[in-house]
């Protein structure tokens, strides 16, 4: 009779054993199931915080060449106005001579083309610090606008143009105007030169003569970084003697 109460309470025992290990199984498994869902997690976090540092690194970059170009940009009619003003200061007769008003129309040319450098920067920098503020756009809307703004560089010249179809879409509106405004400047006065189409978006490298045009490679420059902040492109193609056409997208 003892032998088997005893046997009874061994197998009650195991039985709770049993059962505490069961639940001691589930809660691990319940545990590992956590662990891995808080491994996926921050696995996804990682993910995101590793594509941050790359656009991180990137817009670093991009800021580098453009703080390097603003330099080189800024030099050249610096260095022009110096020479310009050591030639006047070094010989007393060159107020008497009739290239003296020549020498002083170009040094007011370059005082306005730092101007325009200058301005080109500062609208650089207002435009990195600002957030994007997208919304329903109309592109013909816009073209409209920048042409009726450009229209006073449009006087005395032959110049076609046609508006074809544009579809509405999320955008910043103001950015597009600035992208539009730009492009459409700069065509007025674009070089047919294929070979620069290559290198024509390198933040502020020129592309063309310098004696033929203004400086325009901030604002191009500017244009691919909107476009870029919008998850676009943009792109340029062109043969010799056939002018270019600027192609770009959205998100």
């Amino acid at each position: 009779m003892m032998d088997i109460t005893e046997r009874h309470r061994a197998e009650k025992h195991i039985q709770e054993l049993n059962r505490d290990l069961e639940r001691r199984a589930q809660d691990l498994e319940l545990t590992t199931e956590e662990l891995r869902v808080t491994n996926e997690e921050l696995h996804r976090a990682n993910e995101k915080l590793h594509e941050a540092n790359v656009g991180l690194q990137v817009a670093n970059k991009e800021l580098e060449r453009l703080t390097e170009s603003v330099a080189l940009e800024l030099r050249r009619p610096l260095v022009s106005l110096h020479h310009l003003a050591h030639l006047i200061d070094q010989d007393d007769a060159l107020a008497l001579l009739p290239q003296t008003e020549q020498l002083f129309q170009l040094m007011h040319a370059n005082t306005e083309e730092m101007d325009r450098l200058t301005e080109g920067l500062l609208q650089v920098a207002r435009i990195i610090q600002r957030p994007l503020q997208k919304q329903t756009v109309a592109p013909k809307t816009l073209v409209r606008e920048v042409l009726q703004e450009l229209e006073p560089d449009r006087q005395d010249r032959q110049v076609e143009i046609t508006i074809g179809e544009l579809g509405e879409g999320q955008a910043d509106p103001a950015l597009l105007k600035l992208v539009w405004s730009h492009l459409l400047s700069n065509a007025l006065k674009f070089t047919r030169q294929h070979a620069y189409a290559q290198t024509i978006f390198r933040a502020f490298q020129r592309y063309h003569r310098e004696d033929e045009y203004e400086g325009a490679g901030i604002w191009l420059a500017m244009v691919e970084w909107i476009i870029r902040r919008h998850g676009g492109r943009v792109w340029v193609e062109g043969e010799e003697n056939n002018g270019a056409a600027f192609y770009f997208t959205f998100g």
